[in-house]
């Protein structure tokens, strides 16, 4: 078994999974995730769900003895299946996003060498993880003949940190200096849209605060439309304000993706400009705020 290990960052597509959360107890993890796996296939040959990519399990917690943490398990599905299942397993379509990666091969008794290896390349790179660990059986227990055989990929979700602020004050302190650090390079705030205000209107569902600004640059828009009139479609950008325990989070979409989205290289000094402005606007406002 190899020990080293390569971390790179990618961007995930929007998938469509069927989704299954279990409690799992850590002094019993591996017949407990055993099971929740057995459980998730078991449903979707019961619908006749087809499994259109490998599984993976999401850990919402650390294995600590005598505790227990939730676990999600997913199994991408055809689109087409849509409709074939209930509410609990549920079929959800997932955010695309970027996470930093790396591969395991050999048994799940060594696997904390890769999770180690991407902690510490996290430590010196210029991003952040932003959620829980995923793990992607490539080559899972019953496609191996023995342990060696074992490949499974590790995602943890990241932002670039110079698009990602953590501040030391409330989200709606914070909004007002987001909207003012825009305007000072040249943005202008085209919509707002407060998460959690409407959920409470509709009485759905619960979420800590959290707001969404929309913004362009009208400049870099022109000059954008010099190129393709139909860039104007990608010129948007978005950023979020969002509670974190008694902290704030502010990021910002990663523009240069629209690039790679379109394919035009002709508008690449024009999305990295973008960026750099978005770099500024996060870190005036990081400067106008405590920071904890």
């Amino acid at each position: 078994m190899s020990t080293s290990y390569q971390v790179s960052v990618v961007e995930s597509g929007p998938q469509t999974v069927l989704q299954l959360r279990r409690t799992i107890r850590a002094d019993h993890a591996g017949d407990d995730i055993g099971s929740g796996m057995s459980a998730l296939y078991a449903f979707a040959a019961a619908t006749g769900l087809t499994a259109s990519g490998p599984p993976s399990t999401t850990y919402h917690g650390d294995f600590l003895p005598g505790i227990t943490i939730e676990v999600d398990f997913a199994l991408p599905v055809g689109a087409s299946d849509l409709s074939g299942t209930g509410e609990e397993p549920a079929i959800r379509a997932t955010e695309p996003g970027w996470y930093a990666r790396t591969v395991h091969r050999g048994g799940y008794q060594t696997i904390t060498h890769a999770y180690r290896a991407l902690e510490a390349w996290l430590g010196a790179a210029k991003y952040r993880p932003i959620g829980p660990p995923t793990e992607v059986y490539l080559v899972a227990p019953e496609q191996a003949v023995t342990a060696h055989d074992l490949v499974t990929e590790i995602r943890i979700p990241v932002t670039p940190t110079d698009l990602s602020v953590t501040v030391a004050a409330s989200v709606a302190d914070t909004v007002p200096l987001v909207r003012e650090a825009l305007t000072e390079h040249g943005f202008r705030v085209l919509n707002e849209l407060d998460v959690c205000a409407t959920a409470a209107v509709r009485n759905r569902w619960q979420i800590e605060d959290y707001v969404i600004l929309g913004a362009c640059d009208p400049e870099l828009i022109a000059a954008a439309l010099s190129i393709d009139r139909r860039i104007g479609l990608m010129m948007g950008c978005t950023l979020l304000v969002r509670a974190e325990g008694d902290y704030s989070v502010v990021e910002a979409a990663e523009p240069c993706t629209a690039v790679e989205q379109s394919r035009r290289a002709a508008w690449e000094p024009i999305a990295r400009q973008i960026r750099r402005s978005l770099a500024a606007v996060l870190a005036r406002v990081h400067a106008s705020l405590p920071t904890g």
